[in-house]
């Protein structure tokens, strides 16, 4: 690729922050990345928010406030009140289920948008009773936090009508039980459990529509979001929203609205699919099929969780843990929960690179960008983001595979610690695609691949076997997350907040390339700091990227 261009870093707006350009192997390996001014870069705050989740009461929406009013982080009291009673909250969804119209707050008066609920789904032969199932480690996670709220967009063609938009709604709910599932307490231990209601019991309005006409102006995304999470309530089953904005006369665009207990990333991308599958055929659509495997995958990570492997693998953690260099010290008393972003665009050309990488050493583009975090944790030695992270990095598992599917709809995904490492790597050699960087990716391929069970077990050991929960707390869990996720045609508009974390870095897949986002604690870190870390990143990116594109140059 020679001194093609990887990419910029700035702003979630473009701002210009440089240009991450780098040479063949064997040429200088001066990074060509500096900030043409201190003024160009600014810094956007990222949009996490946790979802008021609440049994006595729905919260209501200041429809005053605009977004700017809003903090990064709002605070959710937990899933449950130990005062509530069952009885009561059974009046309270049956008085739900019987009202015809969603609570959807926004400001009707000012903008004249009429909101209309489509028919809900009714099944001819509805089952007659509901289905405990075991909690997921992530819903145990959330237990005492709240739900988390995650949103995407998607645009809709002009060609779809809003019909066949629902109906592809329609599909996905039915095929999908854990998009209504509720959080129960069964009475025969403290902790609730997963129920899904009986099909004469899912009365949700799930899919909403908010017209509105050429010479009306779209209503702010941000107030929709804001307003349709309110409505989420695990306790009652309602965990998705699918709102259709837009008209027969204007763009339309699908809004969809739903907690982290039901969703994560694999989800996104099932639902996408199905969504974009479905209403393209309409009403001329296949009947719905039902996933299989929900509850036997639930009913093998509960037994996983406190088999006779859970001890040996216990023992595993803690060696690899335990033995890790405490990071240095300066979060201590501050808030996480403010945070704030830097942003890098790497370019269509730099992305295929990176894919040639992975592809070159039987890699995936995770672990490609996980090398690049260890190289440029060895360039950046001594600087401040480097030093307080330390070399532990959160990474996800998903635990899907246990089940042999991927196509699960709901929060199966779980994080694990890992420290990174590189031994005996020539660096300068790495930063200008040498032989090096090939050698770099397969030891973190290495790496990654001797994590007992892909790092599924961890967070079944951490959080569905009180016996072993306490062992692992005890160790270090990462102040640095990594992930990579392609989510195209989609937008991630709100995302899972990360309040423990010092740096979340996370790469998105869009139609330009990648976008990359470092998404730090305010109270920690100086924005300059954190995008001296960013150069050090794609600096090291760069040059793995060099080494792919030689090697599908053959």
């Amino acid at each position: 690729m020679g001194s093609a261009e990887l990419g910029h870093a700035g702003s979630v707006e473009g701002d210009r922050l440089g240009s991450a350009e780098y040479e063949p192997a064997g040429s200088a390996s001066e990074y060509a990345g500096s900030v043409d001014t201190p003024a160009a870069f600014e810094y956007d705050y990222p949009t996490t928010i946790l979802v008021p989740v609440r049994v006595d009461a729905s919260v209501p929406v200041d429809d005053s406030a605009t977004i700017d009013d809003l903090p990064p982080t709002v605070e959710a009291p937990a899933l449950f009140d130990d005062e509530d009673d069952e009885t009561e909250v059974a009046d309270r969804a049956s008085e739900v289920a019987e009202s015809e119209h969603v609570a959807f707050s926004i400001d009707t008066a000012a903008h004249d948008y009429p909101f209309e609920l489509a028919v809900p789904h009714r099944p001819e032969e509805p089952d007659d009773s509901p289905i405990p199932l075991s909690l997921t480690p992530n819903a145990v996670r959330l237990l005492d936090s709240g739900a988390e709220l995650r949103v995407i967009t998607l645009d809709i063609p002009p060609s779809f009508s809003p019909e066949a938009v629902q109906f592809a709604v329609d599909t996905v709910l039915e095929q999908h039980p854990m998009l209504w599932v509720r959080l129960h307490r069964s009475g025969v231990g403290p902790d609730p459990v997963f129920e899904i209601p009986a099909e004469v019991q899912r009365l949700d309005e799930a899919f909403l529509e908010l017209e509105y006409t050429a010479d009306q102006t779209p209503p702010p995304l941000d107030d929709v979001v804001r307003a349709v999470a309110t409505e989420l309530d695990p306790v009652h089953g309602r965990n998705i929203r699918f709102v259709l904005v837009g008209g027969r006369e204007v763009p339309s665009t699908m809004v969809v609205v739903a907690n982290g207990l039901v969703v994560d990333d694999t989800s996104w991308r099932t639902i996408i699919d199905k969504l974009s599958l479905a209403w393209s055929r309409g009403r001329h659509r296949t009947p719905a099929v039902l996933e299989s495997g929900l509850s036997d995958l639930l009913g093998v990570l509960s037994e996983r969780a406190s088999g006779p492997a859970a001890i040996e693998e216990v023992a595993w953690w803690h060696h690899t843990l335990s033995v890790v260099p405490a990071a240095a010290a300066g979060a201590t008393g501050k808030n996480l929960r403010s945070r704030r972003r830097v942003s890098l665009t790497i370019t269509t050309e730099g992305t295929a690179a990176v894919v040639a990488a992975a592809a070159a050493h039987g890699a995936s583009v995770d672990e490609v960008l996980l090398t690049a975090l260890a190289i440029a944790r060895i360039t950046s030695a001594g600087e401040t983001v480097t030093d307080a992270i330390g070399p532990v990095v959160r990474l996800l598992a998903d635990s899907r595979g246990m089940a042999e599917t991927d196509t699960l709809v709901g929060a199966f995904t779980t994080a694990y610690p890992l420290p990174i490492g590189l031994e005996g790597i020539d660096i300068e050699e790495a930063l200008v695609g040498g032989y090096a960087a090939g050698i770099a990716i397969q030891q973190i391929k290495r790496l990654t691949g001797a994590v007992p069970s892909y790092g599924v077990g961890y967070g079944l050991l951490r959080y569905l076997n009180p016996d072993t929960a306490a062992a692992l707390n005890a160790l270090p869990v990462g102040r640095c997350a990594l992930r990579y996720r392609d989510l195209r045609p989609a937008q991630v508009h709100t995302d899972e907040p990360a309040t423990d974390l010092l740096l979340d870095i996370t790469a998105d897949a869009t139609a330009d390339g990648l976008l990359v986002r470092f998404d730090y604690a305010a109270e920690v870190f100086g924005g300059d700091e954190v995008k001296t870390f960013a150069e050090h990143w794609i600096r090291a990116l760069g040059g793995l990227a060099e080494h792919g594109q030689q090697v599908r140059a053959g």
